[in-house]
């Protein structure tokens, strides 16, 4: 099983030369960490050091929690028998994983309580102002408070809440990723988190600043921080935290068009969640899945995950997950074929306000509703559901959203026959994806310039563009992008009259779909191989 290796999936070296929801609560809910700090006393109490180190080896990162959390009540209020708890515990520690962890903690909590009573009760306050401030809306200015007591908590030798509270600090800023002070923020949690051995808050920094990438359309990139986040929360066997980074793996893999891969770590990511029974998460996953994996999936598969996240949702009061399954049931409708339907379902989500208030949904539903304008030959209301997600991803800072919404505008200003205009778009897109090195993607925006230059018979700089998109899709191992790319240079040679070289390419073409068990592009192909050799009287070709 994945969750079993700590050793790296995928080069971090990949990540770092190409270029998610921010995760600061809690891995446990307050109902369970009760739970858990009950069953640990009541052990504790009874003697049980047999059960308590079986409950100790298996909530490993739950009881580094919980001894944290002791600790500073100790030494805040002098309780004797919190200190027989913690001592007892941390004993456990040390029986099961024989690390260092107590000592440090220890320090920690020590300089705390040498510090005023009314010192720490300030800092705590701030903080605590500062995290409900953070619900209302991010910005620059609380960016600044939370930095102000990450300073405060390390004058006063709490490292750990010194960390928290950067992380907080980047996450308040309004656009992360695409401001330099954001990432310096974070790295600096990172290198407090790491100073201090603090494992569970330098995963948490990784994957922060990973998230902050994705969110910016980095995605690349980030996939190096979530994979070091995952092998931290892998050995801390924090399960609920490992989750996490899987998900956000498998979305890494979803942009680079690897989706066995990513379905493999979408799928084990719901196992572990399903452990849990994180209703939430689950439901989370779900629809994730649905998005991503609705037409590559066994459709009595799909239609059961959607089936589970209503049943889910009804039990949430969760405004995000009723937009999101609202969504799905309208990508249903439309691979059904129900346009008017979707174009319903895809209405009455843009009318809710968690669609208001979170950009990524909004783009996602306005470029549902383009692309089915386009698929009517509505353009002209595409091009307005377009425009509105231009503004909106434009609004967020997010780079990636931004290259996909100026590439689809540059397809319908194609559909429409309007070139100038087309290329414009294609080639805006094409500059941000070459930024943020975003390799499909960039094939996708290469083809469709030659597409253009095609139409125009300028055979010349079409050539160009579709060998760019080739070479791309070749260095980075992408089959099926480099068989359209091989069909696009094919319909070019048949174009300029040489007809061997068009075959050689489709033969290409054709092993590469074949060695990707894609039957039906393999057949497209055969058909228009047989059409070139009846243009060119190869009869005996036409029915091979």
């Amino acid at each position: 099983m994945i969750r079993e290796s700590a050793t790296r999936i995928f080069p971090v070296t990949l990540f770092v030369l190409l270029g998610i929801v921010f995760a600061l609560s809690a891995n446990m809910s307050s109902g369970a960490t009760r739970q858990f700090e009950q069953r640990a006393d009541s052990l504790c109490a009874l003697g049980d050091m047999v059960r308590l180190d079986s409950l100790v080896a298996i909530e490993r990162f739950s009881t580094y929690k919980l001894v944290r959390e002791k600790l500073e009540r100790y030494f805040d209020t002098g309780d004797e028998r919190v200190l027989y708890n913690v001592n007892c515990l941390a004993a456990a520690i040390d029986r099961n994983f024989g690390d260092r962890f107590y000592s440090w903690q220890v320090g920690k909590y020590r300089d705390w309580r040498q510090q005023s009573r009314e010192q720490r009760s300030e800092a705590k306050r701030r903080f605590g102002e500062a995290i409900l401030s953070l619900g209302a809306s991010a910005n620059d200015s609380l960016t600044g408070l939370f930095e102000s007591v990450a300073g405060q908590f390390l004058r006063l030798g709490d490292s750990a809440a010194a960390v928290r509270a950067q992380q907080y600090a980047g996450s308040a800023l309004s656009q992360p990723a695409s401001d330099k002070r954001a990432l310096q923020t974070l790295s600096l949690s990172l290198a407090i988190a790491r100073g201090i051995g603090d494992l569970d808050g330098t995963a948490r920094s990784l994957n922060l600043i990973g998230g902050a990438y994705q969110k910016s359309g980095y995605s690349l990139k980030a996939g190096a921080y979530f994979d070091s986040a995952r092998v931290l929360r892998t050995t801390l066997q924090d399960d609920k935290g490992l989750a996490d980074c899987l998900s956000n793996i498998s979305a890494v893999y979803l942009s680079l068009d690897q989706l066995p891969e990513s379905y493999r770590f979408a799928a084990e990511a719901l196992r572990i969640r399903y452990q849990f029974g994180d209703t939430a998460q689950i439901c989370q996953s779900l629809l994730n899945m649905i998005s991503a994996f609705r037409h590559d999936r066994p459709p009595d598969e799909v239609e059961s995950w959607l089936e589970e996240a209503r049943a889910l949702t009804k039990a949430l009061d969760e405004p995000l997950l009723r937009a999101r399954l609202l969504q799905a049931d309208g990508m249903f409708a439309e691979d059904n074929g129900e346009i008017d339907s979707a174009i319903t379902y895809y209405n009455s989500v843009l009318a809710m306000p968690v669609t208001g208030e979170n950009a990524r949904l909004a783009v996602s539903l306005l470029t549902n509703l383009a692309i089915l304008h386009s698929s009517q030959g509505n353009y002209e209301v595409a091009l307005k559901c377009y425009v509105r997600a231009l503004d909106r991803s434009q609004g967020a800072g997010n780079q990636g959203a931004l290259a996909s919404v100026l590439h689809n505008i540059g397809t319908v200003y194609q559909q429409l026959g309007d070139a100038t205009a087309a290329v414009k778009y294609f080639q805006r897109s094409l500059d941000i994806r070459r930024q943020l090195a975003l390799p499909n993607e960039m094939v996708e925006t290469l083809n469709n310039l030659g597409e253009i230059y095609t139409t125009a018979d300028d055979l010349s700089t079409a050539s160009e563009y579709f060998q760019q998109a080739a070479d791309i899709a070749r260095v980075y191992d992408n089959p099926r992008l480099l068989a359209n790319s091989l069909m696009a240079q094919a319909q070019l040679d048949q174009q300029r009259g040489d007809y061997p070289a068009a075959m050689a390419k489709l033969d290409s073409a054709m092993t590469t779909y074949q060695r990707q068990s894609d039957a039906q592009r393999g057949f497209d192909v055969q058909i228009i191989r047989s059409d070139y050799a009846r243009l060119n009287r190869d009869f005996a070709g036409a029915e091979e």
